[in-house]
């Protein structure tokens, strides 16, 4: 059961009984208020004061003040953070290898010359740091040095990269030679290349190229068997090709048959129809509708035009003829 409310304390003037002032009494007198009635019967207890609810405030959502990663503060011999500061700000990174401190763009946006895709790899290499792959020069053998060595990232590839199962004849082993063209290929320092050592961006570098693909190279370069049956192969097509709108009332153009082969169609349907007298030269229509005709001759003369600038592969005739003579 809900504890009782209390009970307020009357003020002077207002409680039970005749009060000392003016409009005291049970109503009446001539300190009465206007319009009030009957006052409280004397010796009993007033009615309690309903105490006001305030209503609820809505409270903010409390958010995280922005940090820098623990991995950055920490860092690394590769890229460490500077400065004790609140926002991360991408002047206060310094790459430990050079010395030099990131540069903050002076306007609103880098023009493209300024920021090509080389950059921007460096930029995110930089920025999203991998300290798996610091791991990983560890145990090749980097240890207090940011790079491996020509033999280490051979011994590397050849041991834990190339598989076991693989012919050594038909598929040899890395020697020297194809380590060094690694370096070559991936390393973007070009004293790291000369001295044949390969560092942690052009270790991620060669992480992230053709060779550690998981399609391999060799059928990037393939096509489509084009020795196949006909049916073996899914061909673009056209229905109604000469209908430049509706197939009721429609118009019919020979440019239609240009605009679909020049677009990869291989595939073009001609409506054939008998032709007026004398000539009865045939026609292609949608028949028994109130489309526009065009002459054969002018639709075959399209095709003829159109039919293998953009494509060297065969264009299918769908014939639906209507001729009989």
């Amino acid at each position: 059961m809900a504890a009782p409310l209390p009970v307020p304390k009357p003020e002077p003037g207002l409680g039970p009984g005749p009060g000392p002032g003016p409009g005291s009494g049970p109503g009446s007198g001539p300190g009465a208020a206007p319009g009030s009635g009957p006052g409280p019967v004397p010796g009993s207890v007033p009615a309690p004061v309903p105490v006001p609810v305030p209503l609820p405030v809505p409270s903010a959502l409390p958010l995280e003040p922005p940090r820098v990663p623990e991995l950055l503060v920490r860092g690394s011999k590769f890229i460490r953070w500077e400065e004790e500061v609140e926002l991360l700000d991408i002047c206060s990174i310094r790459d430990t290898r050079t010395g030099r401190f990131a540069r903050a763009p002076k306007g609103a946006a880098i023009p493209l010359e300024l920021f090509p895709f080389e950059t921007f790899r460096r930029f995110l290499s930089k920025l999203c740091l991998r300290p798996e792959l610091d791991k990983i020069l560890l145990e090749i053998g980097a240890a207090g040095k940011p790079y491996v060595s020509r033999e280490q990232l051979r011994d590397f590839v050849n041991s834990r990269q190339r598989d076991p199962r693989l012919n050594e004849v038909l598929f040899p082993p890395l020697g020297p030679e194809g380590a060094q063209a690694l370096i070559e290929r991936y390393e973007p320092n070009r004293t790291f290349r000369e001295r044949g050592q390969l560092s942690l961006e052009g270790f991620c570098r060669y992480l992230g190229g053709d060779e550690n693909g998981i399609v391999p190279p060799e059928t990037l370069g393939l096509h489509q068997d084009m020795t196949q049956p006909l049916s073996s192969y899914f061909i673009n097509s056209s229905h109604n090709t000469y209908l430049t709108a509706g197939q009721l009332t429609g118009l019919s153009s020979a440019e239609m048959y240009r605009q679909v082969l020049l677009s990869g169609c291989r595939c073009v349907e001609l409506d054939c129809w008998q032709g007026r007298p004398p000539e009865e030269e045939p026609l292609v229509t949608h028949g028994f509708t109130m489309t526009t005709e065009i002459p054969f001759k002018e639709v075959i003369e399209a095709i003829a035009e159109s039919a293998f600038k953009t494509s060297p592969f065969p264009v299918i005739l769908s014939f639906e003829n209507h001729v009989d003579s």
